[in-house]
């Protein structure tokens, strides 16, 4: 996506700015081990990242009881190490660890995260999110602010097994619905 981004996966984004899915990233075709495969790895502050409707698929299963094979070490989107980010309007399902993993000041807006073989939904501190939930995946968490103070920008409400459900509404502002 950013120069210097070699083929294949993950996909690097290196600088600030806007990027945009222009098709489902199935990353459970990537090879055998595709439960280890990141996704998308974002190493720059500011990037927005619109899914576009779509879909980054990976190959891990979970049943209703939060039992998920296989299970590793991929995420859908790991922005960690970044401030910054929003990631908007698509899924994440299916990856052997997380289905996104952001720094702090992130913002998630019409996400859904299921069936991923650990969190749905993480963030660092200030986090902001509008309509993203997180389901079936091994944790009992859906979005999970890092700080303290920070908690009650996202609640999470448990269902099913092991799995979480995470809306909020009207944190971000006015003019983000």
């Amino acid at each position: 996506m950013t120069p210097g981004d070699a083929p294949g996966l993950p996909v690097l984004i290196s600088l600030p700015g806007s990027y945009r899915l222009t098709s489902n990233l199935l990353v459970r075709d990537a090879d055998v081990t595709a439960e280890n495969r990141t996704a998308i790895l974002i190493d720059s502050v500011d990037v927005t990242l619109d899914l576009n409707g779509f879909s980054i698929l990976g190959k891990t299963v979970c049943d209703s009881g939060g039992i998920c094979n296989p299970t590793g070490t991929g995420v859908g989107i790991d922005g960690r190490g970044a401030e910054g980010v929003e990631v908007h309007n698509g899924t994440v399902e299916g990856m052997g660890n997380a289905g996104i993993l952001l720094g702090s000041r992130a913002t998630l807006r019409r996400l859904r995260a299921a069936g991923n073989g650990g969190s749905g939904l993480e963030a660092g501190a200030a986090l902001c999110c509008t309509r993203a939930r997180s389901m079936y995946n091994v944790h009992n968490f859906g979005a999970r602010p890092v700080a303290r103070e920070e908690r009650e920008r996202c609640e999470s409400k448990k269902k099913v097994g092991r799995s979480a459900a995470v809306r909020a509404a009207g944190v971000c502002g006015s003019g983000d619905r």
